[in-house]
């Protein structure tokens, strides 16, 4: 991901390639897209900073890059987690099946706690990607490193990633 004045150039597999412009008035919405630092106190963001999961470079504390990621769920949201799938408010989640392993065969982070989204965070997803490293693995973030709300402006589809 490339961060400039105007917008982000996305080259990650958990949303489409391509430019996303930056909004500057948007409220924190189901199903917003959103560039947020990791919070590296979470064992399970540490672990996936050591596994490189997360792309070193610049923009968030750690030399690491931002997220970029849909958000799945706000506070006061149920959030159900199991092995099958992800339950919000009891909508079952497509494509939301956790993996168990990585791609180096390595088990990853355990399952969050299910449960109401505390205030000042929210639950991220990436249907996109079957493999995006996201709030099924390491919980819910807060709403404060969250660095901007975007919108795609020009994206390629990149049939590798259509979980359809």
């Amino acid at each position: 991901m490339w961060i400039s004045a105007r917008g982000i150039i996305n080259i990650s597999g958990s949303l489409p390639l391509g430019f996303y412009k930056k909004i500057t008035s948007a409220q924190i919405e189901r199903g917003a897209i959103v560039v947020v630092c990791p919070d590296l106190e979470n064992p399970a963001i540490q672990l996936g900073k050591e596994r490189g999961y997360l792309s070193a470079g610049w923009g968030c504390k750690g030399r690491l890059r931002p997220l970029m990621k849909r958000v799945l769920a706000l506070p006061g949201d149920l959030v159900e987690i199991s092995e099958g799938s992800v339950r919000v408010n009891g909508r079952k989640i497509k494509y939301s099946s956790r993996l168990e392993v990585d791609g180096a065969r390595r088990p990853l982070p355990l399952l969050p706690a299910s449960g109401e989204v505390p205030n000042g965070y929210v639950w991220l997803f990436s249907g996109y990607s079957p493999s995006s490293f996201d709030s099924r693995y390491f919980g819910p973030i807060k709403q404060s490193a969250i660095k901007s709300i975007v919108t795609p402006r020009y994206v390629w589809h990149d049939p590798r990633h259509d979980p359809h």
